[in-house]
């Protein structure tokens, strides 16, 4: 699947028909080598974010952005401008995290989705998908 967006570490899978039962799978990663690249990698991240917001979909991968405070939804006194903005990306898209430690310090829970029904739909999975999984 190809997004119209130039961030150039991302892959992307669709699951389900079109439309609604239609949810977007994607794998990110933003180098903290930001001179690897000859353009604005933060900005090219926030319009693959915008790109991908009015669908469902999960998004896993590590962008590097460090004084986060993911329990509080809040960036630290100390950020970048470009922490900033990927901050109020994530917030005006709706996005929620899901791992609140560094991974290379703590071991991960997968999502807990309710085990009360079914999951042999993809219209079933809707309501817990649109997350970001690790930033």
């Amino acid at each position: 699947m190809d997004l119209k967006n130039t961030f150039p570490e991302q892959v992307w899978c669709r699951i389900g028909g079109k439309g609604e039962d239609e949810v977007l799978i994607g794998i990110c990663y933003r180098t903290p080598s930001e001179r690897i690249y000859d353009f604005d990698i933060h900005s090219e991240l926030r319009k693959m974010l915008h790109e991908v917001a009015d669908s469902n979909f999960m998004l896993m991968g590590d962008f590097n952005y460090r004084n986060i405070n993911w329990r509080s939804n809040v960036c630290e006194s100390c950020v970048s401008v470009d922490t900033k903005m990927f901050m109020d990306c994530v917030q005006d898209s709706f996005l929620t995290q899901h791992v609140n430690c560094l991974t290379d310090r703590c071991v991960l829970d997968p999502p807990q989705l309710p085990t009360t029904q079914p999951l042999h739909t993809t219209k079933r999975l809707l309501p817990y998908m649109k997350l970001v999984y690790h930033i």
